[in-house]
């Protein structure tokens, strides 16, 4: 997409279930085994260039590791503000707890108020580079939340299935972007087959 130097990405996918694995230069739904894939990368490879060192005076953010990540052209990173979220000390729970120190991640700070927005950032980013038109998937709320924020920053229409009681705040927050559809279906195994589809 831009002329800028590519990132080296996954060299492929891996069945989380088998250890299958798959073309990682083509979209992909769910392994043959119905689970999804992990990206696979030659950290070899990378090794002498992407070092703690090398992170100095990067973004803020979770593309300050692009090394490791299964986008390969810049352009098409989708950046709303994901990671790098604060880290709370916790004393009255590390006092309950009998321990020294507790620290709390607080993910909430991501642009769609949940840890989800980490893995769909990614997810969408590497969708568009690869030419995908629409996505879909389903969701109990949060990943369905970060799919319709990250696929309206791309400009894809993202479908997500949530099941039938699921909560009011997410399921609006997947439907916020108009070219957005959110359909309802009964239980989470029923709505992984119409998202497929």
């Amino acid at each position: 997409m831009t002329d800028s130097p590519r990132l080296p990405g996954a060299t492929h996918l891996e069945c989380t279930r088998t250890g299958e694995h798959a073309e990682s230069e083509t979209l992909q739904t769910l392994s043959p085994a119905g689970k999804p894939y992990f990206a696979c990368y030659d950290l070899e490879a990378i090794k002498t260039e992407f070092t703690p060192g090398n992170l100095h005076g990067r973004s803020a953010d979770l593309w300050r590791y692009e090394e490791v990540l299964p986008v390969r052209d810049p352009a098409c990173q989708i950046k709303l503000g994901e990671g790098w979220t604060p880290m709370l000390d916790a004393p009255t729970v590390a006092l309950r707890m009998g321990v020294g120190r507790v620290w709390i991640k607080d993910e909430g700070q991501n642009p769609t108020g949940s840890f989800k927005a980490r893995g769909l950032c990614l997810a969408v980013s590497r969708a568009k580079e690869l030419g995908a038109k629409e996505l879909a998937l389903p969701s109990a709320g949060n990943a369905g939340s970060a799919a319709a924020a990250y696929g309206a920053a791309a400009g894809l229409p993202v479908h997500v299935v949530v099941p039938s009681d699921t909560p009011a705040p997410p399921t609006r927050r997947c439907s916020r972007n108009p070219r957005n559809g959110t359909f309802t279906t009964g239980w989470a195994r029923s709505g992984r087959k119409t998202a497929r589809r």
